[in-house]
């Protein structure tokens, strides 16, 4: 893709895929760097055929802010994902070459930081035939985690009835319990009839367990929680002054955590094994409310500025509790249509990313930062590829010095028609400069509030035999 050349493709069609989303938000995201899979594009196992395909995803940011103001107006238009779940195989004219005989029921799992789950809202409607048909009213999470004292009237203003959650306290529903939809704040996209939902499991104190919530009409949402060590970044503003704003260095963490997996069932989502059968979903993902969480907001100080500098054998590099893993940031790199280079094709994105080794010193590697969509996504992936100036392949150089000379081609590139070779000379590798000639001499940046936090994330669907059932867990 050069310059300005934007290329669609689906971005994926597989069995059982993880696609670690990579949505950015302003003060929040899903996923650091890029997609990831498992699985295959096709069952093995016959009579078991189950496919799904992510279509689209409408943006990759969210602002972190509360979703409704006091007055009632909504301040951000929800996130859309749309999927298709089919029980075929297909040919790439559509042909069908083989299809289930088993009955499937298909459940769709998000898997994300609780931080950010606790103030998610999700609504699934169906499209069919150019007809969006509602199939859930909105699921507002933490309504559903933690206890609440039902709202009989309009407590903040914002024009609805309420629940009003007892902050800190996680749900047990051991004994039973029930949920009213109606009495969630209204975040929904679209009309649809409350559900009144039968709930058990619950959360310990330390915020780890199983909830469960089942409506009537079939309707099913689970939420599992559990801690696990995970790595995230926390996006600093970067510029020459507060007015300038380059791209965001952002620290790369690593802490343990808590993590939702949170399961949606659907009757509409049953496949029977008597015909080749498709279906397409639209999944409405609200911000409900902003986070506070300790990592927005904070200023850089000098006294910060040593975790910018690999710790030497002993030392610890700490962010907020956080151990540091390093930092990247991106950088617009020269293009070239050949070697050796002739005239220049245009400029790419390219990401530097410094990673401690806590021994002593640190490595640098590089990722080309590719947009796949006009403006959603991009599929962040290493270089592995280098050439010195005449063509030759080279390994990557040890030092940012000897990087200066060489050019790479993206992995997923190499040996296509259309693939072209990034230079990276001038790419700095320290955050404080535009280029690496200036390293060494007067800092040119400044680095100023955190402005967002990169989470690692994973969207997919499970398939199942109709008379088994899918338990949360780990996202896997």
């Amino acid at each position: 893709m050069r310059e300005k050349k934007i290329i669609k493709i689906p971005i994926v069609t597989y069995l059982c895929y993880l696609l670690a989303v990579s949505i950015l938000f302003t003060g929040v995201t899903f996923s650091r760097y890029t997609s990831s899979t498992s699985g295959d594009v096709g069952a093995g196992i016959s009579p078991f055929v189950a496919f799904y395909e992510i279509g689209d995803i409408s943006a990759t940011s969210y602002t972190n802010a509360d979703f409704y103001l006091q007055s009632g107006a909504a301040t951000g238009t929800p996130r859309t994902i749309r999927m298709t779940v089919r029980n075929f195989e297909a040919d790439e004219q559509g042909n069908v070459l083989r299809y289930s005989d088993v009955d499937l029921q298909a459940t769709f799992r998000l898997y994300l930081p609780a931080e950010l789950a606790d103030n998610l809202v999700l609504q699934v409607a169906e499209a069919a035939d150019d007809v969006m048909t509602v199939l859930t009213p909105q699921y507002v999470i933490g309504d559903l985690v933690y206890e609440v004292s039902q709202g009989s009237e309009d407590t903040d203003g914002d024009g609805f009835d309420e629940y009003v959650r007892e902050q800190g306290t996680y749900a047990d529903y051991t004994g039973g319990g029930v949920r009213e939809t109606a009495k969630s704040n209204d975040y929904q996209s679209g009309e649809c009839k409350a559900e009144t939902l039968t709930m058990s499991g619950r959360f310990s104190a330390d915020g780890t367990g199983y909830i469960a919530a089942h409506a009537d009409n079939g309707n099913a949402i689970s939420v599992t929680s559990e801690k696990k060590v995970s790595q995230y970044s926390v996006g600093f503003h970067r510029g020459v002054d507060r007015n300038d704003y380059r791209s965001q260095l952002y620290l790369d963490l690593e802490q343990k955590m808590r993590f939702y997996s949170i399961d949606v069932t659907l009757p509409r989502m049953a496949l029977a094994g008597t015909s080749p059968q498709e279906r397409s979903f639209v999944i409405y993902i609200t911000l409900a409310q902003r986070i506070d969480g300790s990592d927005y907001n904070v200023e850089w100080t000098e006294a910060m500025d040593e975790l910018l500098m690999p710790p030497a054998s002993g030392q610890t590099r700490i962010f907020n509790g956080a151990k540091v893993l390093g930092y990247h940031f991106d950088v617009q790199a020269q293009t070239y249509a050949s070697l050796p280079a002739g005239d220049a094709a245009g400029t790419t994105t390219v990401r530097v990313q410094k990673t401690y080794n806590y021994e002593g010193g640190a490595s640098v590697s590089y990722h080309h930062v590719a947009p796949i969509s006009e403006s959603t996504y991009s599929y962040v992936h290493p270089i592995a590829d280098f050439f010195a100036a005449d063509g030759t392949s080279v390994k990557q150089p040890d030092t940012t010095a000897e990087m200066q000379s060489v050019f790479g081609v993206c992995n997923n590139l190499l040996g296509q028609a259309g693939a072209y070779y990034i230079s990276f000379n001038g790419l700095p590798d320290e955050p404080m400069y535009e280029d690496y000639a200036a390293q060494g001499g007067a800092v040119q940046y400044q680095l100023f509030t955190s402005l967002s936090k990169s989470y690692s994330s994973q969207f997919n669907v499970l398939f199942v035999q109709t008379s088994e059932s899918i338990r949360g867990g780990d996202g896997t």
